[in-house]
């Protein structure tokens, strides 16, 4: 009797060759995409690296057991075709090509549930049920990325800013201020960077190769530190709600 195999790593760097910027920022776009499709109106990124870690943490619907289950299948989606502007998680997907951990924490409901992946060969990416870390204390989902690199872009907080900047143009713009709502980002980047995602689905379209009217140009700031100014749409600190 015969077996199909798939090589999971071929599969994924077909993915992320389909994607015509950095890795690093598909990872960090796309991860901030599925994010706003839950619904999440905070959305909460640490890059440490003295740990060599990057997280993504937000307040949206989280996940039920069966769902983060099915998300470790590398073609699966819950995502309802046509609506929405992450695909698939393909962010977090992603990142099992540099990472050597994807810790996965979710709370919905009465489910507290997390799990643990990685990329063990070209064909096989195994993951377990761990015990959740108490990333959350509320409804939502955490995703830590521990990094292969610990000179990763990932771990650079000028190259995150620059590429949420890039792509979410519209939720930091003070022009948007009276649609969208305040927006809160924190000032280092080894600490939480809080970016609430009041913006509505139809705004949110993402202009992959288009350079932002500011963030984007200019000089980028040291690796560990946030150079947004305060604006009416935008503001330095603020807690997570």
């Amino acid at each position: 009797m015969g077996e199909t195999r798939v090589d999971l790593l071929h599969l994924l760097e077909d993915l992320r060759d389909a994607y015509p910027g950095a890795l690093e920022e598909t990872i960090v776009t796309e991860i901030v995409a599925n994010s706003l499709d839950s619904g999440a109106s905070h959305i909460a990124i640490r890059a440490d690296p003295a740990q060599a870690t990057f997280m993504v943490m937000d307040n949206g619907s989280g996940m039920r057991r069966r769902e983060l289950a099915r998300y470790h299948d590398i073609a699966a989606s819950t995502k309802t075709r046509g609506q929405g502007i992450g695909f698939a998680g393909v962010g977090i997907k992603l990142g099992l090509l540099i990472c050597d951990q994807v810790l996965t924490e979710t709370r919905r409901g009465k489910t507290h549930v997390a799990s643990d992946w990685h990329l063990a060969s070209r064909h096989r990416a195994p993951w377990k049920w761990v015990p959740p870390a108490g990333l959350l204390s509320a409804r939502g989902t955490a995703v830590r990325l521990r990094l292969q690199n610990p000179l990763s872009p990932l771990l650079d907080g000028g190259f995150i800013e620059t590429a949420l900047r890039r792509h979410y143009e519209a939720l930091l713009d003070p022009r948007f201020a009276a649609i969208l709502g305040p927006t809160t980002v924190m000032a280092s980047a080894s600490r939480w960077a809080d970016a609430p995602s009041s913006a509505r689905r139809g705004t949110r379209r993402r202009r992959r190769r288009s350079r932002c009217a500011s963030g984007a140009r200019g000089s980028r700031p040291p690796s560990d530190t946030w150079s947004a100014r305060p604006t009416p749409c935008m503001k330095i600190g603020g807690a997570w709600p």
